[in-house]
Order: structure tokens, then C-alpha cells, then sequence
């Protein structure tokens, strides 16, 4: 369910499948800690030096009376690969990502299926980050990350799955098996498969404007295209800028018009690039 501006949805299409590879086989590592291949694992946390780790897992339980596992990773600040909903691609910048998972496991003959009950993602830019998939604003994050969230005023909104992690873990051996796949697809899971029903972030809090208030700064003719302008734009902004440049200047923003003279770019520019970039 979705509660933003007293506004309920229920977001219904499915995750796109613009074609992309899914690695598989990767052994999950954290700041020099790996974790085995044991059947019996239940926890590790490293949530003491998430300052001193760019990315990877920060925390991993598993509760074998109520199935549930539950995870926290980190992604990294970085210039990474969008892809469009249903063709093109084009390189957008991310600020740090907080990503929070709480999964069920069912275990057969064979090992491991998940079922994913939520999944969160935090960060202190959330009303600029583009990914497609975000929606129901002001979440509480998990009460293991919640200091980390105090110190970094990070906020928090829902991912919508569509069922993509179920079908990424596939029969996975071991629960570290499980760990392991979403960790070595996490980048692919954030970036790729969009919904089409949701919206850039509408919320500005704690900052004066948001993405889709940007992205309605240029001629954009409905969802797919608000997307795009905005991917665009972040795109050509960070041409002479570090993400997190990117991300402190747009939350510096005191109306979103004023995009133009303190980017330095044109309408009439990131309407050309979105038009030839190919994406769609």
C-alpha cells in the first residue's frame, strides 16, 4: 500500500524486463569478513563500521522459527548504469543507499525460496534518488540501522519487488546461498525492471523541492518520460560533478526552477538529449 499526501495506491504493474544480466555464483563479502557456506547461519553484523564500509552487507539475521530473514546492505555512492523500461540505457549518479530486505524462507528437498514481505530503501537525498520503483514515503527503518539513520538524517520509502528477488534466489542451497545472489545482484535489482505506475519522489522532506517537481521543469507527457528527462538530466549535471556534489547542490535547491542557473544547462538541451538517448 502506498500513503503519501493522504493519497492510497497500490502499485499494480509489473517490473519491467528491459533484458539484463543476472550474475550468479558471487561469494558475499564485507570489509575483509567473508561469510562461509554453512546451512546453519543465523546472524553477522558489521553495523559497528558501516562508516568504514562502501558497500556491501552490514547485517544479516536469520530466524528459524519465524522464517523471516532479515538484511541491510549498503550500495555505494557511484555513477551507475539506468536502464529504461523497456530499451535503452544511460549513466546516472546515486548517493549512498541504505537497502533493507525482511524475506520468508521456505525450505524444501532441495534448499531455499524466498518470499519477500518488504523491502525499504534510505538514504538522506531520498526526494532526488530516480530509481522507478519507490514509493509510500516516511518508513521507519529497521531498528538495527536506526542510529545510522539518526546521525545521517536518512529517509526511507518502500521498493516495490514485483516478485524479481524470488525469482533471482530461484532454489538457493544454503541461507548464505540466498545472501550471496541478492548480493551480487543488487545493482541490477535497484536499476533495472521499472514500474511503470509509480512516480519520481513527490516529497520533499527534509529538503524545498523533489524529482518530479524537477522533471516537470522540462515537457514531459506522462510517467515514462519524467523518468527519462530526469535520468537525463542527472546525467549531463554530473558531467563536472562527483554524485555527491550532485545530490548536496539539488538539496540546496530553494524552488526547482532554479535548476537552470545553477546547473547551467538549457530546457530546450535535456528535452534534445532525452529525445535522441534512446531510452524509453
Amino acid at each position: 500500500m502506498f500513503y503519501e499526501n493522504q493519497m492510497v495506491h497500490i502499485p499494480d504493474s509489473p517490473r519491467n524486463q528491459n533484458p539484463e544480466v543476472w550474475m550468479s555464483g558471487k561469494s558475499l563479502r564485507t570489509q575483509h569478513k567473508h561469510i562461509e557456506q554453512t546451512s546453519d547461519f543465523t546472524n553477522v553484523s558489521v553495523m559497528a563500521s558501516e562508516d568504514q564500509i562502501a558497500h556491501g552487507l552490514l547485517y544479516a539475521e536469520h530466524d528459524t522459527d519465524s522464517r523471516k530473514l532479515r538484511l541491510i546492505f549498503k550500495h555505494q555512492e557511484g555513477t551507475y548504469t539506468q536502464y529504461g523500461f523497456s530499451d535503452g540505457h544511460i549513466d546516472v549518479p546515486l548517493p549512498d543507499l541504505y537497502v533493507q530486505m525482511e524475506l520468508y524462507l521456505n525450505r524444501n528437498g532441495r534448499g531455499y525460496e524466498v518470499e519477500v514481505d518488504y523491502v525499504y530503501v534510505g538514504s538522506k537525498y531520498l526526494p532526488f534518488v530516480p530509481l522507478s520503483n519507490l514509493y509510500d514515503g516516511h518508513r521507519r527503518c529497521f531498528q538495527e540501522l536506526r542510529q545510522v539513520a539518526e546521525q545521517k538524517n536518512i529517509y526511507t520509502a518502500k521498493l516495490c519487488d514485483g516478485g524479481v528477488i524470488t525469482r533471482l534466489v530461484g532454489q538457493a542451497p544454503t541461507v548464505v546461498d540466498v545472501i550471496n545472489r541478492i548480493a551480487a545482484n543488487l545493482t541490477s535489482y535497484l536499476m533495472t525492471r521499472g514500474n511503470t505506475d509509480l512516480n519520481l519522489r513527490d516529497s520533499s522532506n527534509p529538503f524545498n523541492t523533489n524529482a518530479i517537481a524537477i522533471a516537470n521543469r522540462f515537457s514531459t507527457g506522462g510517467r515514462r518520460s519524467e523518468f527519462i528527462k530526469y535520468w537525463v538530466f542527472l546525467n549531463k549535471i554530473s558531467e563536472n560533478r562527483t554524485p555527491e556534489q550532485v545530490y548536496k547542490q539539488l538539496s540546496e535547491l530553494t524552488e526547482s526552477r532554479d535548476i537552470f542557473n545553477k546547473f547551467g544547462i538549457t530546457r530546450d538541451e535535456i528535452e534534445t538529449i532525452a529525445r535522441n538517448s534512446g531510452l524509453d
